[in-house]
């Protein structure tokens, strides 16, 4: 019984172990002083929740094992909640200019949505409608006799000739009650449009302060590097404010007029200046304004695809790199690494009864001992003809043949990484019949087919 339970605590000590050594962010805790190791990246964090599972359910009775297993289970809870990693000058900019423009949206809105027009101004506004279609037309027209002419290029004189021509004729053929109804109609659905804009910039403005929460651990790995956009945000506010305060500081000019008679007359231009100075400032302002607004939906659609796709944004770039032939920077430890010329210790497992052709199984392979994947060809008397996943033929016993589901449910096993003929240790997380997800000793996943797998 003490044997079994030294060897749990033991297990337990290694699945701590393979925790610790895989994260890779280190600091000194403040109050205890303790060197303190982080996880920071969502494989690292996956795998610490798999193996303090694993832990858990080994019921181990080590106090110290007990006491690390929960300082690294709270290490994971933290890495994992989310905090608020923004710009300050974004929102406070996007604020501006989203305030200002829904102001200028929402302006009359209510009059617009009741009707914008009286019923009294309807044939005021029919008949200068008729004015303004018909001056057009003529100003349009190749037969203008005189006055104001266009001198533009023929094809566009003739674009707005018909366009106006044609308003004309819708104009002819509606009256003064129905033209205001029109106009009303337009004004209505126009408040309507700016009211829809108004809610969608809002929820812009407030979708930032939620998608630019990352979790901890990505905080901490963005911390270790340079951040491009804090810095650039950060430079560009400085030389914003130097530039303003070099244009405030700037001395103001005077002007001084010597007349012939010895009088000396002189000006100053200070007020000038700076109602110069401030109109600069406020172009400026503008601008910078109006670009933050439009690099709002920008920020909105990035930050969350950084904070929280995080998952599809990995898949994503790993994809891309099997695409173009790119191997990614992470790599199964050489710790876990078996080569193909390693002779395993024969594993037992239970016999399979009626073993039938064209039927799949995991059989050992007799120059190295491991389990592969290949398929029954022949059935003789006492022995079967196999085709490995490889083509390779051989003749094996009835107890060198495994049942598919056993061997994945209770044998060790290994997987050929990227099909590069580099066996590593391996835990199969999901999947079924011929394609599987498994997640190697450092925490990095691959998705699999069942040629991959080698059991022992």
């Amino acid at each position: 019984m003490k044997e079994y339970k030294k060897e749990k605590n033991l297990r337990g000590y290694e699945l701590y172990n393979e925790v610790i050594e895989m994260w890779d962010y280190t600091y000194t805790n403040k109050q205890t002083r303790k060197i303190v190791k982080h996880p920071t990246s969502l494989k690292q964090v996956r795998k610490a929740q798999e193996n303090i599972k694993k832990i858990d359910e080994l019921n181990i009775d080590d106090s110290k094992l007990i006491e690390l297993t929960e300082e690294i289970r709270s290490t994971v809870q933290n890495a994992t909640k989310r905090k608020f990693v923004g710009s300050k000058w974004i929102p406070f900019l996007c604020g501006i200019a989203v305030f200002f423009m829904i102001w200028n949206w929402l302006d009359g809105f209510f009059p617009n949505i009741k009707g914008y027009y009286p019923n009294e101004k309807a044939q005021e506004l029919y008949q200068d409608a008729l004015k303004n279609n018909e001056s057009q037309l003529f100003y349009y027209s190749k037969d203008n006799p005189g006055g104001k002419k266009y001198l533009g290029p023929e094809i566009k004189r003739e674009k707005y000739y018909k366009h106006y021509a044609d308003e004309l004729a819708d104009l002819k053929s509606t009256n003064a009650k129905k033209y205001l109804q029109e106009r009303n109609s337009e004004r209505r659905w126009s408040a309507i449009e700016n009211l829809i804009n108004s809610i969608v910039w809002i929820l812009l403005f407030i979708s930032y302060f939620y998608v630019s929460r990352p979790p901890v651990y990505l905080i901490l790995k963005r911390e270790r590097s340079i951040n491009f956009f804090s810095n650039t945000e950060r430079t560009g506010m400085m030389m914003f404010f130097a530039k303003i305060e070099s244009i405030l500081s700037a001395p103001t000019t005077e002007t001084v007029t010597r007349w012939s008679d010895g009088r000396v007359q002189r000006e100053d231009n200070a007020m000038i200046e700076i109602g110069m100075r401030i109109v600069i400032i406020l172009v400026l302002g503008i601008l910078i304004i109006t670009l933050a607004m439009y690099l709002l939906p920008i920020l909105v659609i990035v930050n969350y695809v950084r904070n929280f796709q995080i998952e599809r944004k990995e898949k994503a770039i790993d994809w891309i790199k099997k695409k173009f032939g790119l191997r990614s920077k992470e790599y199964p430890t050489e710790q876990s690494y078996t080569s193909n010329n390693n002779q395993v210790a024969e594993v037992s497992f239970p016999l399979v009864d009626n073993i039938a052709m064209d039927q799949y199984y995991f059989v050992r392979y007799s120059a190295d001992g491991y389990l592969y994947f290949a398929k029954v060809i022949e059935v003789k008397d006492d022995s079967y003809v196999v085709a490995f996943y490889d083509d390779f033929i051989d003749e094996v016993k009835q107890e060198d043949i495994c049942d598919y589901n056993y061997a994945l449910e209770n044998l060790m096993v290994q997987a050929n990484w990227q099909k590069e003929g580099t066996f590593f240790s391996c835990e199969v997380v999901s999947g079924e019949k011929f394609n599987y997800v498994v997640n190697y000793d450092n925490g990095i996943e691959e998705n699999i087919d069942i040629s991959q797998l080698r059991f022992y």
